[in-house]
């Protein structure tokens, strides 16, 4: 679907040691079976991860999530039918194919999709005219009303709040639940309490959740095995989310729109995150009195939240920086103890390449002086509150890293370089014993005045604001991409010469880069369809949808991921991409768009 995880750890105003949170085990969970589920006591295991597109318009956007479940799938995980020739079911089975395949209905097929019996498949009438309703709508108290169940694999009243914006195209480990039922589910539902936003144009303004819910269809059922492990991405899209209310009654509107993928361990990002909590067991399994693991309680967690402990596996490699400042071994390890866990998901299990006892202080700044190959004098940034210059001090273990954790030696460090510091600090010397030091990328934000490519990549001219235009080189083969849209093929490059486009650029060390471009839309009726072109006309405009485009399919039940196969006179879209210059056939080409049911 274009939506990929970003490699770089940027720079930005982190002032805390805590830079991510990552919750396993959901208190309430492994609810009522239904259709296509199998027995009681067999459960597999379920993660669910969040993150979000960029946007630049606003600072913070709060949503408190207070339940997620699973909805079970009836009539092994298809839709229904309708009886018009044109419409198709979720699999794009035709009519007649849905009937000689047993595609769309159960057992014995005599299903009539102009009018399902309830005894025989599971469905009400079928009154949707394109087929793009769900096979199960479990009610508020968890019932399907075609004879299905919810299981619940989140649940808190008090509900969880985060922000958004804090986990841009970065996955945020909401929980894993290991007591799923095993079995084949349809839907994903996702219940909001609240929405808050800083910044932008609905700051201060009531924002409206017209039902308090998403209903979430991932393209394809989802099938939990016994013992097995999976994750669910969910990509909550900000920008096509919140609405300004037509009418000029200081209202928003969320209706989100979120991705879904179902993902493997395999799948998972490489990059590693940091989690901030209590040692609250270890586990010494050889009895050779040095753990082997431990059971963390994060940080924040409270009976009301319903948000619990972590399990976290060493490595044979896991480095231990005590409360001392030097570094030693698991045997340093106590309950109770005040821990930071730097690693990343695996098997289920948090597994740690670093552990910093107690408090730490993390400092970012740019380096000033390197007078030898442990030491190096840091300015750092003004939200640390340290006063300049700070001392850092090097040890052999030490971990140096780049973009998402390319290991790097003390050598490659350089004055000018911004880096994030962490470790312990000593305010009376203004030393920093660092227990791990990253390298962050530049970020040059500005307006697009200009590109020219070359047989080695593209010059980028950039006004930065204030009458300053920054020429900035970006080499062949960096990633440019639309922000939650998808990379941009480099035929369409040259588009971002024709209009002025907000762009981010990130340089990071060795050359790397990425440049992300805010994407703009097109609102209105589709009008006609060129099929072979791939062409729309939307209010008196020529949109072409490239090849592949993500379309999703917007309804009060839920949202499907559709093709431009299903598209119709007279729907509502939204799309979103590139602009095309003047002198092109086209006047916009669409990289994602969001369809509502003609009629």
């Amino acid at each position: 679907m274009g939506h990929t995880r970003k490699h770089f750890f940027r720079g930005g105003a982190i002032c805390a040691c805590l830079l991510a949170l990552v919750i396993s085990w959901a208190c309430s969970g492994g609810g009522s079976s239904g259709g296509g589920i199998e027995a009681e006591g067999v459960y597999g295991k379920v993660g669910v991860l969040i993150t979000d597109a960029p946007s630049h318009e606003y600072g913070n956007i709060w949503i408190t999530i207070t339940e997620i479940s699973l909805l079970t799938a009836d009539c092994d995980g298809y839709h229904k039918c309708c009886g018009e020739k044109h419409d198709r079911d979720r699999e794009c089975h035709d009519v007649e194919d849905c009937c000689d395949r047993k595609e769309c209905c159960c057992d014995d097929g005599g299903c009539d999709h102009e009018e399902c019996d309830d005894d025989q498949c599971g469905f009400g009438e079928c009154d949707d005219e394109r087929g793009d309703d769900t096979v199960c709508d479990p009610g508020d108290e968890g019932e399907a009303d075609c004879g299905g169940k919810a299981v619940t694999i989140f649940s808190s009243e008090e509900g969880y709040t985060l922000d958004l914006l804090q986990y841009r195209d970065e996955d945020f480990l909401l929980l894993i639940n290991e007591e799923v039922p095993a079995g084949r589910y349809q839907k994903i539902r996702m219940r909001i309490s609240g929405v808050r936003a800083e910044g932008g144009p609905c700051e201060d303004m009531e924002i409206k959740l017209p039902s308090g819910r998403v209903d979430l269809n991932p393209g394809s059922p989802i099938d939990i095995d016994e013992n097995e492990l999976i994750y669910l991405r969910l990509d909550i899209d900000v920008n096509k989310s919140i609405h300004l209310h037509p009418s000029g009654s200081s209202k928003c509107i969320f209706r989100p729109v979120v991705f879904v993928d179902i993902l493997t361990k395999d799948d998972l990002s490489q990059c590693p995150t940091l989690v901030t909590g209590e040692v609250k067991e270890l586990h010494d399994e050889s009895g050779d009195w040095v753990p082997e693991s431990l059971t963390l309680r994060r940080e924040g967690s409270t009976a009301d939240n319903c948000l619990g402990d972590i399990r976290v596996c060493f490595a044979e490699d896991t480095l231990i920086f005590t409360a001392d400042g030097v570094f030693g071994s698991p045997a340093d390890l106590e309950k109770g103890q005040s821990v930071t866990v730097r690693g990343m998901t695996r098997e289920g299990c948090f597994t740690a390449s670093l552990i910093i006892i107690g408090d730490c202080r993390s400092v970012q700044g740019v380096i000033e002086e390197i007078p030898g190959f442990t030491e190096f004098l840091l300015s750092p940034d003004s939200c640390d509150g340290a006063d300049s210059p700070i001392k850092v001090m090097l040890a052999d273990e030490t971990l140096l890293s780049t973009g998402c954790d390319t290991l790097m030696d003390p050598d490659a460090l350089e004055a000018g370089m911004r880096v994030l510091v962490i470790g312990r600090l000593d305010d009376k010397q203004k030393t920093l014993a660092a227990a791990l030091l990253i390298i962050l990328t530049d970020e040059i934000e500005g307006t697009a005045a200009g590109v020219e490519c070359g047989e080695d990549g593209c010059v980028f001219l950039l006004d930065t604001g204030a009458d300053q235009t920054r020429e900035i080189f970006v080499p062949k083969g960096a990633r440019i991409a639309l922000e939650g849209d998808g990379p941009v093929p480099d035929g369409m490059i040259q588009l971002l010469s024709c209009r002025s486009y907000h762009i981010r650029i990130f340089q990071g060390h060795n050359g790397m880069s990425e440049v992300l471009i805010t994407p703009e839309s097109v609102t209105g009726v589709v009008e006609k369809i060129y099929p072979y072109s791939r062409t729309l006309q939307v209010g008196g405009l020529s949109v072409q949808v490239i090849s592949p485009a993500t379309g999703v399919y917007i309804s009060e039940k839920g949202d499907t991921l559709v093709s431009f196969d299903v598209l119709q006179p007279g729907d509502e879209i939204t799309c979103f991409g590139l602009k095309a210059c003047d002198d092109d056939l086209e006047d916009f080409h669409a990289f994602v768009f969001l369809v509502e049911k003609s009629g």
